[in-house]
Parts: structure tokens; C-alpha cells; sequence
């Protein structure tokens, strides 16, 4: 569903659709970095292009900047990002596992919606509003379980390394 949608630009800026592994697809982002295009990259696996990643860390780390022009490093150039510079990046993958760091630096929107999901919300929000103390229960419940799980991986780990070292004793 993401795929479909094409944000619609208007007049002062270009529209750029560029796709994941398109050989041209670095000229052309540098190109809208520079003069303010609009950019979707498309087609994108769970591990993103190098220079992409980059230029995400960098939009939180310019290299220099004025009150007017922005620095960056992409592609080992530098270049001065444009004001109007926006960039879309696009999966297939329906429940993309990307690395901590690429959620911490971009905004990510799952479009994937399920039946399943829904009717959870739904069910959640109506016992909130009939039986908030049945809720309440419910929250604790799953906050003892997550901390009886984390003392149990623990407790798993500390008899792994005891068993790993009484192992290397013996040998």
C-alpha cells in the first residue's frame, strides 16, 4: 500500500522517484539534496544503501551550518542541503526488521494493517472504557511477565556460564 501512495508536490518542487539499486539513484538524490526536491526511494530492502544510511545519521549531525545553508557529507562529497529537501524511503516488506539506529533516525510508518490487530484495539479500548480495573489488572499482568521473563533469561544465562566454566575446568 505504501508503494501506491505518491505524495503529490507542488509547484516549486520536482518530484523524484528513485529505485533501490537504480544505477543513477546516488546522482539523483544528490541532485534533490541540492536543489530541494522531493524523493521517494522505493523498493527498499531491511538493510538500506550505505550512503543513505549516512545521510540519516547526518540529518541529526550536519557538518556545518549557517542560518541559510546546511552542510552535508554524502556520497564523500559535500554538499549544501536545500531547505525544501524532503526524502521518503519505501518498503515491501510487509514487517521490516531495521536496525535500531534507522528507527532512532527516521520516522517509520508500517501501512500493514490486520483484522487481528484491529480487533485487539477494539477490544482493548472497550474494556478500558466497561472495565477499567480489569484493564489496569491486564497491564500488570503483562509488566510481571516481562520482568519474570528478563529474570528468567538471566537466570539462564548466569547457568550457562557456569556450566561453560566448569566445562573449561575440567579440560
Amino acid at each position: 500500500m505504501g508503494n501506491k501512495l505518491k505524495p503529490k508536490p507542488d509547484d516549486s518542487n520536482q518530484f523524484k522517484l528513485v529505485k533501490n539499486g537504480d544505477k543513477q539513484q546516488i546522482k539523483t538524490i544528490e541532485k534533490a539534496i541540492e536543489y530541494g526536491w522531493m524523493v521517494l526511494y522505493y523498493d527498499v530492502s531491511e538493510k538500506l544503501d550505505n550512503n543513505i544510511d549516512m545521510l540519516l545519521v547526518q540529518k541529526s549531525n550536519n557538518i556545518g551550518s549557517t542560518s541559510d545553508r546546511v552542510e552535508y557529507r554524502f556520497n564523500e562529497r559535500d554538499l549544501i542541503m536545500h531547505p525544501d529537501f524532503k526524502m521518503y524511503v519505501c518498503t515491501k516488506i510487509s514487517n521490516p526488521h531495521y536496525l535500531p539506529e534507522t528507527f532512532i533516525k527516521s520516522t517509520v510508518i508500517n501501512f500493514l494493517v490486520t483484522s487481528e490487530g484491529l480487533e485487539e484495539d477494539l477490544l482493548t479500548k472497550t474494556v478500558i472504557v466497561l472495565r477499567p480495573e480489569d484493564e489496569e489488572l491486564r497491564s500488570n499482568l503483562i509488566e510481571k511477565i516481562a520482568k519474570n521473563d528478563e529474570i528468567l533469561s538471566d537466570i539462564e544465562s548466569k547457568i550457562l556460564d557456569q556450566l561453560l566454566d566448569t566445562q573449561t575446568k575440567e579440560d
